[in-house]
């Protein structure tokens, strides 16, 4: 692996076809804006504790 400073990416790591690739810091704070994004939204629209954890649940599997 190596470090390149230019756009702070981690390269070398894994063949990007598994998902075990590095990613640029971009990357990941665009990942945890949509993340915090479909929190927000399951949250939103839930008026009972057992509805807030199946939309909890639902958001959540696009990203596991």
């Amino acid at each position: 692996a190596s470090i390149l400073m230019e756009g702070n990416i981690i390269a070398g790591l894994g063949d990007g076809q598994f998902n075990d690739h590095a990613v640029n810091l971009k990357q990941l704070n665009n990942a945890k804006a949509a993340i915090a994004s479909s929190v927000k939204d399951a949250v939103s629209k839930s008026t009972k504790f057992s509805e807030l954890k199946e939309n909890l649940l639902e958001a959540m599997e696009q990203f596991v």
